[in-house]
């Protein structure tokens, strides 16, 4: 994926509202976590996939907003 293909999805998802990104932990996700956090969206690092999923969901539930999630391909 290039810099300029990740630069334009946080565009697409700041331009929608997005503020927070959960993410798991995996070295694969490095470049999209930086871009993230270069977009000024707020992360949410965790170790576990499945808490990942249910954090973001609170987080959409509680600010009514979409939030990013990105994850490795993890079995959970």
């Amino acid at each position: 994926m290039t810099t300029a293909i990740i630069e334009s999805l946080f565009e697409r998802c700041i331009s929608i509202g997005v503020t927070d990104c959960c993410f798991g932990a995996g070295s694969r996700s490095t470049r999209l976590i930086q871009a993230c956090q270069n977009a000024g969206i707020n992360p949410h690092p965790f170790f576990d996939e499945r808490a990942v999923a249910y954090y973001a969901l609170g987080l959409a539930k509680t600010t009514q907003r979409s939030v990013l999630i990105i994850t490795t391909s993890g079995t959970a």
